[in-house]
Protein backbone atom coordinates (compact mmCIF):
# COMPACT_ATOMS: atom_id res chain seq x y z
CA UNK A 1 0.00 0.00 0.00
CA UNK A 2 2.80 2.46 0.80
CA UNK A 3 4.78 2.05 -2.39
CA UNK A 4 1.28 2.14 -4.29
CA UNK A 5 0.87 5.55 -2.36
CA UNK A 6 4.39 6.71 -2.70
CA UNK A 7 3.84 6.00 -6.96
CA UNK A 8 0.73 7.87 -6.98
CA UNK A 9 2.30 10.73 -5.17
CA UNK A 10 5.14 10.35 -7.55
CA UNK A 11 2.88 10.88 -11.05
CA UNK A 12 0.73 13.91 -9.66
CA UNK A 13 4.02 15.62 -9.29
CA UNK A 14 5.49 14.44 -12.76
CA UNK A 15 2.07 15.92 -13.73
CA UNK A 16 2.32 19.17 -11.86
CA UNK A 17 5.58 19.98 -12.72
CA UNK A 18 4.75 19.59 -16.59
CA UNK A 19 1.62 21.62 -16.10
CA UNK A 20 3.50 24.58 -14.65
CA UNK A 21 6.18 24.33 -17.61
CA UNK A 22 3.70 23.74 -20.26
CA UNK A 23 0.56 26.00 -19.14
CA UNK A 24 0.14 26.83 -22.72
CA UNK A 25 -0.36 24.06 -24.05
CA UNK A 26 -2.72 22.88 -21.50
CA UNK A 27 -4.74 26.29 -21.66
CA UNK A 28 -5.06 25.77 -25.53
CA UNK A 29 -6.25 21.70 -25.05
CA UNK A 30 -9.37 22.86 -23.08
CA UNK A 31 -9.92 26.55 -25.47
CA UNK A 32 -9.27 23.96 -28.66
CA UNK A 33 -12.30 21.23 -28.66
CA UNK A 34 -12.25 20.03 -31.88
CA UNK A 35 -10.03 16.86 -31.52
CA UNK A 36 -12.39 16.38 -28.07
CA UNK A 37 -15.23 16.52 -30.31
CA UNK A 38 -17.38 13.21 -30.43
CA UNK A 39 -17.32 13.60 -33.91
CA UNK A 40 -13.96 13.75 -34.71
CA UNK A 41 -11.38 10.84 -34.99
CA UNK A 42 -7.61 10.34 -36.01
CA UNK A 43 -8.82 9.15 -39.32
CA UNK A 44 -10.73 12.26 -40.24
CA UNK A 45 -8.23 14.54 -39.07
CA UNK A 46 -5.45 12.61 -41.16
CA UNK A 47 -2.92 12.99 -37.86
CA UNK A 48 -1.16 10.02 -35.42
CA UNK A 49 -2.98 9.76 -32.39
CA UNK A 50 0.59 10.77 -30.32
CA UNK A 51 1.47 13.85 -28.33
CA UNK A 52 1.33 17.09 -29.66
CA UNK A 53 4.73 17.85 -29.18
CA UNK A 54 6.01 14.45 -30.65
CA UNK A 55 3.80 15.54 -33.79
CA UNK A 56 5.31 18.86 -34.11
CA UNK A 57 9.14 17.22 -33.46
CA UNK A 58 7.95 14.70 -36.66
CA UNK A 59 6.86 17.14 -38.47
CA UNK A 60 10.23 18.93 -38.97
CA UNK A 61 12.03 15.52 -38.89
CA UNK A 62 10.37 14.14 -42.09
CA UNK A 63 11.61 14.43 -45.74
CA UNK A 64 9.63 13.94 -49.24
CA UNK A 65 11.98 11.30 -50.03
CA UNK A 66 11.80 8.67 -46.76
CA UNK A 67 10.38 5.12 -46.63
CA UNK A 68 7.84 4.69 -43.53
CA UNK A 69 7.00 1.26 -41.74
CA UNK A 70 4.02 1.38 -38.86
CA UNK A 71 2.94 -1.18 -37.01
CA UNK A 72 -0.77 -0.46 -36.20
CA UNK A 73 -2.95 1.54 -39.10
CA UNK A 74 -4.92 4.97 -38.66
CA UNK A 75 -5.00 8.54 -39.10
CA UNK A 76 -1.12 8.11 -38.58
CA UNK A 77 -1.29 6.20 -42.01
CA UNK A 78 -2.90 9.14 -43.96
CA UNK A 79 -0.01 11.36 -41.63
CA UNK A 80 2.83 9.69 -43.23
CA UNK A 81 1.58 9.42 -47.15
CA UNK A 82 1.59 13.55 -47.18
CA UNK A 83 5.04 13.50 -45.72
CA UNK A 84 6.91 11.28 -47.06
CA UNK A 85 7.69 8.94 -50.66
CA UNK A 86 6.40 5.79 -49.13
CA UNK A 87 4.42 4.33 -46.24
CA UNK A 88 3.90 0.19 -45.35
CA UNK A 89 1.36 -0.36 -42.88
CA UNK A 90 0.39 -3.39 -41.07
CA UNK A 91 -3.09 -4.21 -39.19
CA UNK A 92 -3.97 -7.02 -37.10
CA UNK A 93 -7.35 -5.87 -36.59
CA UNK A 94 -9.73 -7.61 -39.84
CA UNK A 95 -13.01 -4.75 -39.63
CA UNK A 96 -10.42 -1.90 -38.17
CA UNK A 97 -8.40 -3.28 -42.03
CA UNK A 98 -11.52 -2.87 -43.80
CA UNK A 99 -12.87 -0.07 -42.86
CA UNK A 100 -9.22 1.76 -43.29
CA UNK A 101 -8.93 0.07 -47.07
CA UNK A 102 -12.20 1.76 -47.80
CA UNK A 103 -11.21 4.84 -47.15
CA UNK A 104 -7.99 4.76 -48.56
CA UNK A 105 -9.36 3.76 -51.63
CA UNK A 106 -12.11 6.88 -51.63
CA UNK A 107 -9.60 9.14 -50.62
CA UNK A 108 -7.51 8.04 -53.77
CA UNK A 109 -4.81 7.07 -51.27
CA UNK A 110 -2.18 3.65 -51.98
CA UNK A 111 -3.56 0.45 -51.05
CA UNK A 112 -1.22 -2.01 -52.38
CA UNK A 113 1.05 -1.20 -49.14
CA UNK A 114 -1.57 -2.16 -46.63
CA UNK A 115 -1.40 -5.80 -45.05
CA UNK A 116 -3.32 -7.62 -42.50
CA UNK A 117 -1.78 -10.00 -40.24
CA UNK A 118 -4.00 -11.19 -37.81
CA UNK A 119 -2.98 -12.93 -34.25
CA UNK A 120 -3.09 -16.81 -34.76
CA UNK A 121 -3.15 -19.23 -31.47
CA UNK A 122 -0.31 -20.71 -30.80
CA UNK A 123 0.47 -24.58 -31.54
CA UNK A 124 1.28 -25.25 -28.27
CA UNK A 125 0.70 -23.76 -25.05
CA UNK A 126 4.20 -22.50 -23.89
CA UNK A 127 4.68 -22.25 -20.42
CA UNK A 128 7.73 -19.36 -21.15
CA UNK A 129 6.86 -15.99 -21.82
CA UNK A 130 5.85 -15.58 -25.74
CA UNK A 131 7.89 -12.52 -26.79
CA UNK A 132 4.96 -12.18 -29.26
CA UNK A 133 2.15 -11.85 -26.95
CA UNK A 134 0.29 -8.74 -26.58
CA UNK A 135 -1.23 -8.38 -23.00
CA UNK A 136 -4.09 -7.20 -24.06
CA UNK A 137 -7.00 -9.73 -22.68
CA UNK A 138 -8.60 -9.82 -26.33
CA UNK A 139 -5.54 -12.08 -27.44
CA UNK A 140 -4.72 -14.06 -24.64
CA UNK A 141 -3.01 -17.25 -25.54
CA UNK A 142 -2.69 -15.77 -29.27
CA UNK A 143 0.54 -15.18 -31.18
CA UNK A 144 1.34 -12.26 -33.50
CA UNK A 145 4.58 -13.46 -34.88
CA UNK A 146 3.65 -12.97 -38.15
CA UNK A 147 2.57 -9.54 -37.79
CA UNK A 148 5.34 -8.91 -35.89
CA UNK A 149 7.57 -10.18 -38.71
CA UNK A 150 6.12 -8.86 -41.17
CA UNK A 151 9.06 -6.66 -41.63
CA UNK A 152 11.28 -9.51 -42.52
CA UNK A 153 10.11 -9.29 -46.21
CA UNK A 154 12.28 -5.62 -46.36
CA UNK A 155 16.13 -5.36 -46.76
CA UNK A 156 18.18 -4.17 -43.96
CA UNK A 157 18.43 -0.86 -43.29
CA UNK A 158 15.76 -0.13 -45.39
CA UNK A 159 13.42 2.22 -43.38
CA UNK A 160 13.93 5.98 -42.43
CA UNK A 161 11.44 5.66 -39.74
CA UNK A 162 9.07 2.65 -37.95
CA UNK A 163 6.25 3.65 -36.26
CA UNK A 164 4.60 1.37 -33.20
CA UNK A 165 1.32 1.66 -31.93
CA UNK A 166 0.03 -1.43 -32.52
CA UNK A 167 0.34 -4.57 -30.79
CA UNK A 168 3.36 -6.94 -29.07
CA UNK A 169 5.04 -3.62 -29.38
CA UNK A 170 8.36 -4.91 -27.60
CA UNK A 171 8.55 -7.49 -29.93
CA UNK A 172 7.99 -5.06 -32.22
CA UNK A 173 10.74 -3.25 -31.14
CA UNK A 174 13.76 -5.76 -30.98
CA UNK A 175 12.89 -6.85 -34.41
CA UNK A 176 12.74 -2.93 -36.00
CA UNK A 177 16.51 -2.44 -34.91
CA UNK A 178 17.88 -4.17 -37.86
CA UNK A 179 15.56 -2.83 -40.48
CA UNK A 180 16.48 0.88 -39.37
CA UNK A 181 18.63 3.00 -41.61
CA UNK A 182 21.60 4.99 -40.08
CA UNK A 183 20.00 8.28 -38.10
CA UNK A 184 16.86 7.08 -38.87
CA UNK A 185 14.31 7.08 -35.91
CA UNK A 186 12.43 4.35 -34.15
CA UNK A 187 9.21 5.72 -32.52
CA UNK A 188 7.13 3.64 -29.60
CA UNK A 189 3.75 5.55 -28.49
CA UNK A 190 2.63 4.90 -24.83
CA UNK A 191 5.94 4.59 -23.75
CA UNK A 192 5.22 5.43 -19.63
CA UNK A 193 3.77 1.82 -19.80
CA UNK A 194 5.64 0.20 -17.51
CA UNK A 195 5.48 -3.22 -19.86
CA UNK A 196 7.37 -1.36 -22.29
CA UNK A 197 10.44 -0.67 -19.98
CA UNK A 198 11.64 -3.72 -22.27
CA UNK A 199 12.61 -1.77 -25.07
CA UNK A 200 13.90 0.95 -23.28
CA UNK A 201 16.72 -1.27 -22.25
CA UNK A 202 17.18 -2.78 -25.41
CA UNK A 203 18.03 1.01 -26.54
CA UNK A 204 19.85 1.83 -23.93
CA UNK A 205 23.07 3.32 -26.22
CA UNK A 206 20.90 5.20 -28.77
CA UNK A 207 19.78 8.79 -28.29
CA UNK A 208 16.06 8.74 -26.91
CA UNK A 209 13.54 12.00 -27.14
CA UNK A 210 11.02 11.64 -24.95
CA UNK A 211 7.62 13.36 -25.51
CA UNK A 212 5.76 13.48 -22.23
CA UNK A 213 2.54 15.49 -22.74
CA UNK A 214 -1.01 16.33 -24.37
CA UNK A 215 -2.38 14.68 -27.05
CA UNK A 216 -5.75 14.40 -28.97
CA UNK A 217 -8.70 12.89 -28.59
CA UNK A 218 -8.48 12.69 -24.74
CA UNK A 219 -7.35 14.90 -21.85
CA UNK A 220 -4.92 12.64 -19.68
CA UNK A 221 -1.21 13.22 -20.82
CA UNK A 222 0.93 10.47 -22.42
CA UNK A 223 4.79 9.73 -23.30
CA UNK A 224 5.45 8.97 -27.37
CA UNK A 225 9.29 8.13 -27.49
CA UNK A 226 11.72 9.07 -30.74
CA UNK A 227 15.04 6.79 -30.71
CA UNK A 228 17.69 8.27 -33.02
CA UNK A 229 19.53 4.80 -34.20
CA UNK A 230 23.00 5.31 -35.10
CA UNK A 231 26.04 2.83 -35.03
CA UNK A 232 28.93 4.53 -36.01
CA UNK A 233 30.55 4.18 -32.35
Amino acid sequence: MRRFILNKIKKIKKFVIYFKSNWREFRLLLLSSKSLLPWNNSTKDQIPWITFEAKKWLEKYLKPDMIVFEYGSGGSTFFFQKHVKKIISIEHNRNWYKKMMKLLKKKDIFSNSYFLNEPEKPLKRNTKKDNYQSKHKTYSNMTFKKYVNSIDKYPQKYFDVIFIDGRARNSCVKKSITKIRQDGIIILDNSQRKRYQESFSLFNKYKRIDFYGFGPYRFTPWQTSVWVINNSD
